[in-house]
């Protein structure tokens, strides 16, 4: 199985510097909660990438500008995570499941018992 993460933001270094000063100035109204708990104004969550690293799937991260071109999921609410394999690219984990999880922990939990049903 393969799960890509996409993120509520579009690709680029400008849209990345807007994306972390809306974080830090507002973030009652960031608009990803993927990137909300998984990252800090310097990157990527430690606690996140030794999660990522120890799942068990192939995992990949992308923007909704990149995914939406790729995999023309028109409509899709963002956050989400697909999953591109097997086939077809199905969302997963749906914007209002990830937005339920507000801390690291609970998003962790949320994935490994997802991970579980599907085995």
């Amino acid at each position: 199985m393969k799960l890509i993460f996409v993120y509520n933001a579009d690709a680029g270094r400008l849209n990345a510097a807007w994306d972390s000063a809306h974080k830090l100035l507002s973030p009652g109204t960031y608009r990803c909660s993927l990137c909300a708990v998984t990252h800090h104004p310097l990157g990527m969550k430690k606690q996140w990438s030794d999660f990522i690293e120890s799942l068990e799937c192939e995992v990949d991260f992308c923007h909704r500008d990149e995914a939406e071109k790729q995999f023309r999921l028109n409509g899709t609410e963002w956050p989400a995570v697909l999953r591109v394999d097997p086939e077809p690219v199905v969302a997963w984990l749906t914007a209002e499941q990830l937005g339920e999880a507000r801390t690291l922990d609970q998003l962790q939990t949320l994935i490994r018992g997802k991970l579980d049903e599907d085995v």
